[in-house]
């Protein structure tokens, strides 16, 4: 069955294109990314209650006993789908990692709160990274590379990182599809009454929407470190790395 991606995510049509040049990089992040997550957490983990099936199909090939780094896990979605590996999520939001540590009371797990640029763990040490939907967040092409080098750094010889990237070229044949007119965007979450802390119900989230071109790139830069497979999955590029 072919996933629908997005077709539940409570936003509409009003998407801004903006510039983050001439901007603290720290700022605008912190503006329109962390401190979004952060009001948005509770409505946020009620829409993203499914796993994404390639997602799952990546993690179930790795061996049991393996240590799965899930970097920027949100709610942690993904730490229930083996009992067999110790799955370490990272997320920069407390609120969703309370949320995750809720739902996942009997899991084989540890939470670490930490910013994805700087990843408070030994080199070598994961047989599998994850990076779902995280990249797109960060600002600069700099800032991205800075990050992809840290899911490296963790990962040991022979693991798997993967990443996934929105992309800017759209498939129309997917629920929710979106017609973009630049590549830095801010996308509306309309927030439901019942989970506002405050009267405020209407808020922006930054994303970097990716062209092919640029995923190239990224394999190129990374490419004396992994081998690097390309393809797509709904509206996402999706790259798998294999550390040499």
């Amino acid at each position: 069955m072919v996933r629908k991606h997005r077709n539940d995510e409570p936003c509409d049509k009003n998407i801004i294109s903006v510039t983050s040049e001439n901007v603290d990089e720290e700022e605008f992040e912190h503006n329109y990314v962390h401190q979004i997550y952060k009001n948005i957490a509770t409505h946020f983990s009620h829409t993203r209650y499914g796993c994404w099936g390639n997602v799952v199909k990546v993690i179930e090939s790795v061996r049991p006993s393996s240590v799965i780094l899930d970097v920027g896990c949100g709610n942690g979605k993904y730490l229930s789908t083996r009992t067999d590996c110790y799955f370490i999520g990272v997320d920069i939001c407390s609120e969703l990692l309370h949320l995750a540590r809720e739902k996942h009371v009997n899991s084989n797990f540890s939470l670490v709160i930490s910013n994805a640029l700087k990843l408070p763990f030994k080199d070598n040490f994961a047989n599998l990274t994850l990076a779902i939907a995280i990249i797109h967040h960060l600002s600069t092409t700099q800032r991205r590379l800075e990050v992809i080098r840290e899911l490296i750094r963790c990962t040991r010889t022979g693991g798997i990182i993967l990443i996934y990237l929105w992309s800017f070229e759209q498939d129309a044949s997917y629920v929710g599809y979106r017609e973009f007119r630049s590549q830095d965007v801010l996308v509306p979450w309309n927030l439901q009454q019942k989970y506002s802390p405050t009267k405020d119900l209407h808020f922006k989230r930054y994303y970097h929407l990716f062209n092919r071109d640029e995923v190239d790139h990224i394999c190129q830069h990374f490419d004396k470190l992994v081998n690097s497979t390309v393809y797509t999955d709904c509206n996402n590029y999706v790259i798998q790395m294999l550390k040499i």
